[in-house]
């Protein structure tokens, strides 16, 4: 997840997190940390998207088309 998000793999990132969310045995500072995560990666992959960027723009659609089953 921290290699996606550096390498700005949007929805590998955001979809790791998403799965990592489903883990019962998290605790509550993993939980804090993965929705931190999901959520700065969502921003900057929703603001590369309104500027145009093209592997944003796929991203965002990847993310949508596989939010419900992110395996």
């Amino acid at each position: 997840t921290l290699a996606a998000a550096a390498s700005t793999d949007y929805a590998t990132a955001i979809l790791s997190c998403r799965k990592m969310q489903a883990q019962s045995e998290l605790t509550p500072e993993q939980r804090t940390v993965i929705n931190d995560t999901m959520t700065a990666m969502n921003n900057q992959m929703n603001a590369a998207a309104q500027k145009g960027d093209p592997k944003a723009l796929k991203a965002v659609e990847e993310v949508r088309k596989r939010w419900r089953s992110p395996n």
